[in-house]
């Protein structure tokens, strides 16, 4: 299997869609929800604050989608990063 590597200071992400619809059917508004990625895999020159697993708050006009084996990610420059969420 071909495995998918961020270099230099690149993120491979993501993204994480928020539940739209309840368990009992009700649709709820998303329109307030901030956007966030899961990071799958980081570039070496990358900070030691962002991991794999991270969930990010990222500037999605400067993201780069990527199609790789039927599926969607997303590259983006490590400046491209507004916040690692904490749990």
């Amino acid at each position: 299997m071909t495995k998918l590597r961020a270099l230099g200071t690149r993120i491979l992400i993501e993204r994480i869609e928020a539940d739209r619809q309840t368990s009992s059917g009700i649709l709820l508004q998303t329109a307030t929800e901030v956007p966030r990625a899961r990071v799958l895999d980081v570039g070496p020159q990358c900070k030691e604050d962002i991991v794999i697993g991270n969930v990010l708050v990222v500037d999605w006009s400067k993201v780069g989608q990527l199609n790789f084996e039927h599926q969607t990610h997303f590259l983006v420059d490590e400046s491209t990063v507004l916040a690692v969420l904490e749990d």
